[in-house]
């Protein structure tokens, strides 16, 4: 993304150093006669091309610190992108990860810790839930249904656990709606990571 004058500042600069030169030289040189050749015209030939190549090579310094600007300005959001994406992939991959955790918690009878679990991925999908980039992949209202099927699995794991009656719960549901979320949660990453949002 570099800019012509950016990438030539010198090259322009030294050129109208040099110019400047050949013209003051050629108007003192030949353009004035004998008679005319005094120390105020000289000084004045020389002031006025050294004010013009001077107000030249000041305009091409200011033009090429603002495409400096520019491009930093430019690769400043290039890398806070990258960095947000970054964060984004992090995050989805924990998420994925806590429902692999859900499933063996579910599978080997601790609910406690299940319950828990769930209870943070559904804060980690809520946090998604404001992501433009994830209602692209996942339609909002999609993510409220996940995120009200898992405030039912909250809801009946807690009466698993606390209940004084013995109740029977059928972990296969939930881990289906697991799956379906994890199969969502890497779609998104994958999207992220290969920037195809």
């Amino acid at each position: 993304m570099k800019k012509i004058i950016t990438a030539n500042v010198d090259l322009f600069t030294i050129f109208l150093i040099i110019s400047g030169l050949i013209l003051t030289t050629y108007l003192i040189g030949f353009k004035l006669s004998t008679d005319e050749r005094t120390t105020v015209n000289i000084l004045s030939i020389i002031g006025t091309i050294a004010s013009s190549f001077g107000l030249a090579i000041a305009l091409i310094q200011i033009i090429a610190l603002k495409e400096i600007s520019v491009i930093t300005q430019s690769t400043i959001k290039d890398t806070k992108d990258k960095l947000m994406l970054g964060i984004s992939i992090s995050d989805v991959t924990e998420g994925i990860k806590l429902i692999s955790e859900i499933d063996s918690f579910i599978g080997n009878q601790k609910y406690e810790i299940a319950r828990l679990k769930i209870i943070d991925l559904r804060e980690k999908l809520i946090q998604f839930k404001s992501s433009k980039e994830f209602q692209l992949i996942i339609q909002d209202n999609k993510i409220q249904e996940i995120i009200s099927l898992l405030n039912i699995q909250i809801s009946s794991i807690y009466n698993v656990i606390f209940s004084e009656e013995e109740i029977k719960y059928n972990p296969e549901e939930i881990t289906n709606q697991l799956q379906e979320i994890a199969t969502h949660l890497t779609d998104f990453r994958n999207n992220i990571k290969y920037q195809t949002v």
